[in-house]
Order: C-alpha cells, then structure tokens, then sequence
C-alpha cells in the first residue's frame, strides 16, 4: 500500500506541472490597457500621450513579441519579450522589469534603457 501510494505521488508531480514563466505567459498574452504610467514618479499619461497600450503575442515557453502602442501622438515601440526569474521579472529588449501579473492586472517597473529613467506601468487587461 505504501508503495503504491509513493509511486503515485512520484507520477503525479513534475513532467505535468506546467513551468510558472510558461503559465505567466499564458496570462500575460493579449492586450493590457494602461492605466497609469509614471516616470521618476510623475504620470505622463494624459500628458506625453492620451492613451498607451501593451500588447504581448505568445511565441514560445516563457516570451514572445511586444509592442507598446501610444495614442496622441501615435507612437509604436516593438521587440520581443522574455519571462524570467520564476515569472517575477521580464525582460523587454534591452530592460528588464520587475512583474506583477494577478489574473487581469499588470505591474511592471524598473529602469527603461530608451528614456533612462525609472518607470512604473499599470494596466488592465482587455
């Protein structure tokens, strides 16, 4: 009996379970709304540009093609993406961001190499 319940336990994890930077890109795919966006601490949405949006297209395990998208003026920034450190940080072309992904919330923040200054992203997904 002992056995059996050992073995069960040894099939039952591992080859199954899916990596968490395969599952966060899993969820992280899609269009996210922003909904603030801040440089050094100072909101640039509704300033810099009207509207900003992120969008993440799977292409792979743990990353895929970004694209962030701004309205007035129209601007758009691509490159790929990569999900690393156990789903907690993402690495954007030359950044690499802190992440918080909860179901339809997104957090991202750290330095941005283009406009070399700390920045923080909030946004929703559509």
């Amino acid at each position: 009996m002992v056995l059996i319940s050992a073995s069960m336990l040894v099939f039952s994890c591992g080859e199954d379970d899916t990596p968490i930077e395969e599952s966060t890109n899993d969820m992280l795919n899609g269009v996210w709304t922003v909904s603030s966006f801040t440089e050094q601490g100072t909101e640039i949405l509704g300033t810099e540009f009207l509207g900003y949006e992120l969008r993440f297209v799977r292409e792979g395990e743990n990353g895929g093609a970004f694209s962030g998208v701004s309205t007035e003026p129209s601007t758009t920034l691509a490159a790929s993406y990569e999900i690393v450190d156990e789903g907690t940080r993402i690495k954007i072309g030359p950044d690499t961001l802190s992440l918080d992904l909860r179901s339809e919330n997104l957090t991202m923040s750290g330095e941005d190499y283009f406009i070399q200054n700390d920045v923080n992203i909030v946004a929703t997904k559509q």
